[in-house]
């Protein structure tokens, strides 16, 4: 089966199942990651390209295009010719870019083909010792020196820095916001106690070097995780309403052959159920997810709406 390209002048053809096992053609299949190298999107992308690779056999290679919270590498993807070789994996922050930039090169909804949701990843707390020793102290202190502990985020409008910003707003607490310009930035500032907490996803809470003076003191999820089952849920400790999970998933850009969205959609699914890969998500405090292209198009747009309104509450004005 041969599937020609969409747009003209591409002079491309999308070789089917029976020329290349399950590939689309002979040629590399660029999978752009919006965040740097050793990122969980990134972490996440280098597996699943590994996964298709083998099932394929057809290169897949990964392309790291870091900047302003994601948008410089998704601007990439919305530009590139929809012909089946080019591909993003990119977090929820998609959607929560419209409400932070105003010249988005971009619509979320309208500049890509959703592939499929791949994982959800919780969200948790971290705390220095001196602002704390769980959420209801650091609550109490918060209440007590209004704007004077500070939060730190890899930057304006990352997930970590709106993952507080919905807190702050449940929990009645003004904690001024520090945006540094790495996630290791920001923990460093923290582990020094110049911090008093920060988001951060489950994975890289596991992951991080401590001293003993910052602890995870709450996951922002509807029930516990598996991957921390010794730490409590927000609701849990009389803050509800602060679920936040961070999802990942593909995309192409717009235009792309609705066969090849078809086809990426029923690999990048049959991935996610593979025992080793789940295994391998459940050590990196992953969650396989999985979707059709319009369950995941549905969430998209239902995320621009809840990250609007939560940016809207914070004063957080658009770049």
């Amino acid at each position: 089966m041969v599937l020609q390209a969409a747009g003209a002048g591409t002079g491309a053809a999308l070789l089917g199942t029976s020329a290349l096992g399950q590939g689309i053609s002979n040629r590399p299949i660029t999978v752009i990651v919006p965040f740097g190298p050793g990122t969980a999107p990134d972490t996440l992308a280098r597996r699943m390209a590994e996964s298709f690779q083998q099932r394929w056999k057809q290169p897949f290679v990964i392309e790291n295009r870091s900047g302003a919270s994601g948008t410089v590498g998704t601007t990439t993807v919305a530009r590139a010719q929809p012909d089946g070789h080019t591909l993003m994996i990119s977090p929820s922050t998609l959607a929560m870019s419209p409400s932070l930039y105003r010249d988005l090169a971009y619509d979320p909804v309208k500049s890509f083909e959703p592939v499929s949701q791949l994982v959800t990843i919780g969200f948790g707390l971290l705390l220095h010792r001196s602002a704390g020793e769980d959420v209801a102290s650091f609550v109490r202190k918060a209440k007590e020196q209004p704007g004077g502990l500070f939060y730190g985020s890899p930057g304006k409008g990352t997930p970590h820095h709106l993952a507080m910003e919905l807190f702050k707003q449940r929990a009645g607490i003004d904690v001024t916001h520090f945006p540094a310009t790495s996630f290791a930035g920001a923990y460093t500032e923290l582990l020094a106690g110049r911090l008093s907490a920060m988001f951060t996803t489950i994975t890289i809470a596991k992951a991080l070097p401590t001293d003993g003076s910052v602890k995870l003191v709450g996951v922002a999820s509807a029930a516990r995780l598996p991957s921390v089952p010794d730490v409590p849920t927000f609701a849990e400790l009389g803050f509800s309403g602060v679920d936040i999970v961070d999802w990942y998933a593909m995309f192409a850009p717009a235009g792309t052959p609705k066969a090849v969205i078809t086809q990426l959609n029923a690999s990048a699914n049959e991935i996610l159920q593979n025992p080793d890969v789940k295994a391998w998500f459940d050590i990196q405090g992953m969650v396989s997810a999985g979707s059709t292209p319009d369950q995941l198009r549905s969430l998209v747009t239902s995320d621009i709406t809840r990250w609007a309104q939560v940016i809207r509450d914070a004063g957080i004005k658009p770049e």
